[in-house]
């Protein structure tokens, strides 16, 4: 059973259907709630805003004040009877006072409900079966047909009269009372909500995690405040009574004191409802083992950290947070638990641990969020769920919005999840709209006047531009580059690229294609205009975006690849050639198309009918006249053979637009794509649409293996600039001499670093491992600092680092760096081989003298 529509009437900001939209989805039946009675309406139908839930995930968005919220806490009143809990809605109650302010009904007595209601789709045979069984008496008359459907109506007059039910192709409604629809409530997809306004704490008390997972303290035993328990312990010592000492009164006045601050320490119990998901849900601790933990004492030290490091053994394994925090890759949430305390803190690339308040309130609101998103996961395994979760952009930066996009499909992806889940979550951002799929778009808006909030169903054939209003920001400037790039010649090529991608994507096979949230497809507006784009996006020393151009097989596209690679004369090389390819070199063309422009991705009898489509719909009194001239010379076998562009520039100027050398590409291609659309809906599509798809996935491919390998060149200068900087900081701190242990923590943060080089850094990491190998050797010798000649020697190996940092051993080598750590040549020298300890160490002295002379004074 999944939800399929909301349907709301006089529901807070919702008043009715004011847009008199045409529902063009299959399968949809007559709107039999619409003449539901309705106390002074007498015999008019008032038309409930019917909003279409997806299988997988629904994205509300709309601006401020658009009625978002109140869509959220209208799904869990139809099916929990309470509203979003902790918000401004409380939890409360479905009830009278839900009534939309403007409604076009309304009483002076208040006896005027509003209505919410879903409809459900894809019943199983068990499920109808027990909905009859729910519903009792009444259940017994109930027919499905072969409909998988039925739609619930609130609205109560009266707990006699308290929902209707139409089921299947029914447009009489099963009336229920209260009791019998809270039997049918139990059949319902269970509601969950992931709260955004929560964040994970940096620290909980064994005894309020306890309390919240149901056990209980060490046998009976009261857990105090550290600090309180100390300040008595502390007053006792400094007593000196003897035995039968009348005790002074202001001794007693300061007992009394600690023994309230030691009773308010004891009452003072922090939330750990997040925790107790992780540990209870997550994790699958027990509060047995809690309550075992938090009975150890000083003695037991070593076996409480044995459990705990278990433990974090566990978060790492089932968390897998480095996959969805990707702002850092050996990211970890780890906890330590000290004086009845369980910590937690977090470890990066860095080395360093840190406590939640030493980074960013961004950081523990995605945790937040993904804990209780991976416990819903885990809870949900085995029923239908409906995950809500309102406004999670509020705390996160733009790359955590995109973190938490991959957490949102995981709950619903085959790999994790058994498909019996679905979310709905509204947003203002367009970072959380998930690019490959506007399907998934919901678009509320504030009407005028007395119409409330309307759904604007148009805004899955418009896409982005409704959304982008709606949000009230400039998405074409916010979304202008990400971090990986498509580049574009022109605004047509974007637009057939996206849509086509979009056309054939599914959540299964969008491997096969590209993933439009990670890469983002940019149009430079012309051949010309790829160079400014390219020359703009170097800032500085900032990380340059992996970038892959792709241009046509034309005079202007032979001409920019030459201006990009540097090749023509007094041009610098903003991009290497193997990054830049042209269309022809995408797929492999059929004899009689030439492939030209992107246009010619299109099969030729595709594109000619879109032709005559377009020219039909825009230009009839031509069409008419000129069809059967049109119609010969584009189906001529020569058409496309000079590519698609030319031709059809050449037959429209011949036939439609005399004297008029161009055409509208952007209307063919919206033809192109409607043609190509309706071809998917039929059950065994033609050639012509297979080859389309055939022809994408192969330009995709070309793609990914081009951008692949951007990404690995990005990653190995970032990863040399970052080599190189360790390495500079490094002597900025020790310039005469160093601690054996400080170089020893150099090394390993050089260790990290190479992580980014992938196979390239393998000289760097043999050569770092012999090093690590010499300082342990230091260590355990006790030696604790390095001095003159000894330091010479080390300060000439880090030297070699810091300058060849893909081949230390090479004599001068391919790839050397500057002062900045910025590459001054291209080549990579893969074939380094590793010296001997001692090799190293004698290359180290002869080094000596030249360390010694660009020592830093």
């Amino acid at each position: 059973m999944k939800a399929s529509k909301v349907l709301l009437r006089w529901y807070k900001s919702f008043n009715v259907n004011y847009m008199n939209y045409a529902d063009r989805r299959q399968g949809i039946l007559p709107r039999p709630w619409n003449s539901l009675h309705v106390d002074g309406g007498g015999d008019t139908d008032y038309e409930f805003i019917e909003i279409p839930i997806e299988k997988d995930i629904t994205t509300i968005v709309g601006a401020n004040e658009s009625g978002k919220s109140h869509l959220i806490s209208a799904i869990s009143k139809v099916i929990k009877g309470t509203g979003i809990p902790g918000a401004w809605d409380k939890g409360r109650e479905f009830g009278l006072t839900d009534l939309c302010h403007y409604a076009s009904v309304r009483s002076k007595n208040a006896t005027v409900w509003p209505n919410i209601g879903m409809e459900f789709a894809e019943l199983s045979e068990q499920e109808k079966n027990s909905i009859g069984e729910a519903l009792g008496a009444k259940g017994a008359s109930l027919d499905f047909g072969d409909a998988s459907r039925f739609t619930v109506i609130l609205g109560p007059k009266s707990d006699e009269e308290f929902a209707y039910v139409y089921v299947g192709n029914s447009t009489t409604p099963v009336t229920l009372d209260k009791s019998t629809f809270g039997a049918l409530r139990k059949l319902l997809p269970t509601v969950k909500f992931i709260q955004s306004n929560v964040a994970i704490s940096d620290h909980v008390p064994i005894c309020d995690l306890l309390a919240e997972m149901g056990g209980k303290s060490a046998e009976g035993e009261e857990f105090f405040g550290f600090e309180a328990a100390q300040a008595a312990v502390r007053f006792l010592k400094s007593l000196t009574l003897t035995a039968n000492q009348q005790v002074p009164a202001d001794i007693v006045g300061k007992l009394s004191t600690l023994q309230q601050g030691l009773t308010n320490s004891a009452k003072k119990k922090s939330s750990a409802v997040l925790e107790t998901l992780l540990f209870r849900d997550v994790l699958e601790v027990t509060s047995d083992t809690v309550e075992f933990l938090a009975k150890l004492g000083e003695e037991d030290r070593s076996y409480a950290e044995g459990l705990v490091e278990t433990w974090n053994d566990e978060v790492e394994k089932t968390l897998n947070l480095s996959h969805y925090w990707q702002q850092d890759d050996l990211f970890k949430l780890r906890m330590d638990f000290k004086r009845g305390i369980i910590f937690f803190e977090i470890s990066d690339k860095t080395g360093a641990v840190y406590t939640f308040r030493e980074r960013s309130s961004g950081l523990r609101f995605f945790l937040s969020y993904y804990i209780q998103a991976k416990a819903l996961e885990i809870a949900t395994r085995e029923n239908n769920c409906i995950i809500l979760m309102d406004e999670p952009d509020s705390f996160l930066s733009i790359i955590g919005q995109r973190n938490l996009l991959a957490v949102f499909e995981s709950l619903v992806s085959a790999d994790t999840s058994r498909r019996n889940t679905q979310l709905v979550y509204t947003t203002h951002s367009p970072f959380l709209i998930n690019r490959n799929f506007p399907r998934r778009i919901r678009l509320v808006r504030k009407g005028d006047a007395e119409e409330g909030t309307q759904f604007v169903d148009e805004s899955r054939l418009r896409r982005y531009e409704p959304v982008r209003s709606a949000l009230g920001i400039d998405c074409a400037q916010t979304l202008f580059m990400g971090v990986t790039n498509v580049v574009l010649e022109g605004p047509t090529d974007q637009f057939l690229v996206s849509e086509l991608i979009r056309l054939f994507v599914t959540p299964e096979n969008v491997s096969d294609f590209l993933d439009l949230n990670a890469v983002v497809l940019v149009s430079a507006d012309s051949a010309p205009g790829i160079e400014k784009l390219l020359a703009a996006s170097r800032w500085g020393d900032e990380k340059n975006p992996a970038t892959v151009v792709v241009v046509d097989n034309d005079d202007a596209g032979e001409l920019c690849r030459k201006r990009i690679t540097g090749v023509e004369r007094h041009r610098d090389e903003l991009i290497k050639n193997e990054f830049v390819l042209t269309i022809n070199e995408t797929h492999e063309a059929d004899e009689n198309q030439q492939c030209v422009t992107t246009e010619d991705l299109v099969p030729t009898r595709l594109y000619a009918k879109a032709v005559c489509a377009y020219v039909e719909r825009w230009f009839p009194d031509e069409y008419k006249a000129k069809k059967a001239e049109l119609t010969e010379a584009i189906e001529n076998d020569e058409y496309g053979q000079n590519g698609l562009v030319a031709d059809t520039k050449e037959v429209m100027t011949q036939f439609i637009h005399p004297g008029r050398n161009g055409y509208d590409k952007m209307g063919v291609l919206h033809e192109v794509v409607r043609l190509a659309t309706v071809a998917q809906a039929e059950t065994v599509p033609d050639e012509t649409f297979k080859l389309l798809r055939n022809r994408m996935i192969s330009f995709c491919r070309a793609l990914r293996e081009r951008i692949e390998a951007s990404e690995q060149a990005e990653r190995r200068t970032t990863g040399k600039q970052a080599v190189v900087r360790v390495v500079r900081d490094f002597f900025v701190k020790h310039k005469e001499s160093t601690g054996v242990y400080d170089l020893e923590l150099v090394l390993k943060r050089l260790e990290r670093e190479v992580e980014l080089l992938g196979d390239d850094g393998e000289p760097l990491n043999n050569y770092l491992r012999h090093c690590l190998d010499d300082v342990r050797n230091l260590r355990s010798s006790n030696q604790q600092r390095i001095v003159e000649d000894e330091w010479a020697q080390w300060r000439a190996r880090l030297e070699r680092v810091r300058k060849n940092p893909l081949n230390p051993n090479g004599e001068g080598g391919s790839s050397q760096n500057n002062e900045d750590g910025k590459s001054t040549t291209a080549g990579v020298d893969r074939e380094a081989t590793t010296t001997a300890p001692t090799e190293i160490s004698e290359a180290a002295s002869a080094d000596k003298e030249k360390a010694s002379a660009t020592r830093p004074k």
